[in-house]
């Protein structure tokens, strides 16, 4: 018993360039999309990160290169691998470790849950990759994780957070695994009581990232990082990659409309051809529960013998003693009288 269920074709939407002209004209730096694009005009994209991360840190960060959606594969194909917004490495002379700087754009709410655990994996992998075998531990770079979110990772609606390990018994003695994370929330509070001048300037850098606005009297780097979106912005290659990107979006979309379409629709027919079997079942044991009745009650107990191994002879005896002679219900009230 087979049910047939018909599933219609997802559609796949279409954007025209002007449609996506429009929706990268209304992206900020905030949107991965327009903050990879922005990157990858080298000497541009410099600039942005520099002007993000001497913000962040209060200090002049020397910036020779940027490696915008850097890849960094996983130990073995079973495992994930990592995506850096922007990966630096900074070599500050002969003497001292280099310094691996992360800045990541988030704008996804839904994936606030995972972002310690994430950031533990990321910093995880990347050592893994930083240290030659045979090398001192002591060789292993500094890690500084940047993240700027349109959400409060944390919920103290604070706009800085940093993340250092320590010694919960001790918290007087220095742990100092060289390893930073820094979450910055946009529409956070201002908690940086300490240095007024240095949370203002943060404060501005994370405001113009989220919304694209400057303030009335804008600081030399908001006005360098808006120069840059502007012009990434009326490039055309950039809408045209926007195209791409949503191409592909939608395709996947629909692939994995179209998976979970056929996994439910051979769910349901399943359970369907499992209840009309059921109920199939359920009549045919009724029938030959009626028909051993009948046999019984005339003493025919060799057809009755015979109808047991024999299944055509015993449709056939339904036919003549159940369905002519009356319904079941009929055929088992008779047979108690």
């Amino acid at each position: 018993m087979s049910v047939e269920i018909n599933v219609k074709p997802v559609y796949v939407p279409q954007i025209t360039f002007d449609e996506a002209k429009k929706k990268v004209g209304e992206m900020n730096l905030i949107n991965g999309f327009m903050f990879d694009s922005v990157l990858e005009d080298k000497e541009k994209g410099i600039i942005v990160v520099k002007g993000i991360l001497d913000t962040v840190l209060d200090m002049d960060v020397p910036v020779s290169d940027v490696q915008s959606q850097k890849v960094i594969t996983g130990l073995d194909s079973a495992y994930h691998g990592i995506r850096f917004d922007v990966c630096i490495d900074k070599n500050i002379d002969e003497s001292s470790n280099a310094v691996v700087y992360d800045i990541e754009m988030e704008d996804r709410e839904a994936d606030k849950e995972e972002l310690p655990r994430r950031g533990r994996y990321y910093q995880a992998l990347t050592d893994s990759k930083k240290l030659p075998t045979g090398h001192s531990y002591l060789e292993l770079p500094d890690y500084i994780s940047i993240t700027i979110l349109s959400y409060d990772p944390f919920g103290a609606d604070s706009m800085y957070y940093e993340v250092k390990s320590v010694i919960t018994t001790h918290p007087q003695l220095e742990y100092d695994d060289g390893v930073r994370k820094i979450y910055l929330y946009c529409r956070g509070r201002n908690n940086l009581e300490n240095d007024k001048e240095y949370g203002e300037r943060l404060q501005e850098v994370l405001e113009y990232i989220l919304t694209g606005k400057k303030r009335r009297d804008p600081s030399p780097v908001i006005d360098s990082m808006d120069r840059i979106v502007s012009d990434t912005k009326d490039r055309a290659e950039v809408t045209k990659n926007y195209m791409q990107r949503w191409d592909e979006i939608e395709h996947i979309k629909r692939d994995v409309k179209r998976e979970v379409t056929e996994a439910v629709t051979k769910e349901v027919t399943k359970e369907v051809t499992k209840e009309v079997t059921k109920k199939v079942t359920v009549q045919v044991t009724d029938e030959i529960n009626a028909l051993n009745q009948i046999l019984i009650s005339l003493g025919r107990l060799d057809d009755l013998s015979r109808s047991t191994t024999d299944t055509d002879f015993q449709r056939k005896l339904i036919e003549e003693l159940v369905h002519k002679k009356g319904n079941i219900e009929d055929t088992e009230s008779s047979s108690l009288k």
